[in-house]
């Protein structure tokens, strides 16, 4: 699917919601790759999945925003509607 197309879905999203757009990563190998040290765009993707997890099952909303700030501040996409808020923050 064509990163526009991501956002334009997630826009139809309900929270909990979030996006991180990795620069220059397939879907594939973000999340496939199993590489030791991790890929870069493995790395962003766990931390990023792990947060949002940790967020809504653990009520951890504070770590999960300082993960997606520390992902934009390095360049990633981040869009995100936390579950207690539901109001969609962008970050760039």
């Amino acid at each position: 699917m064509p990163f526009a197309n991501a956002l334009l879905l997630y826009d139809q999203l309900e929270a909990p919601r979030f996006l991180v757009g990795i620069e220059g990563a397939g879907h594939s190998e973000a999340l496939e790759d199993q590489k030791e040290p991790p890929i870069e765009a493995r790395q962003v993707a766990q931390d990023a999945a792990i947060g949002f997890l940790d967020d809504v099952f653990r009520g951890e909303g504070a770590g999960f925003s300082a993960t997606l700030d520390r992902l934009a501040a390095a360049g990633n996409v981040v869009r995100s509607a936390p579950f207690r808020q539901g109001v969609s923050r962008a970050r760039s």
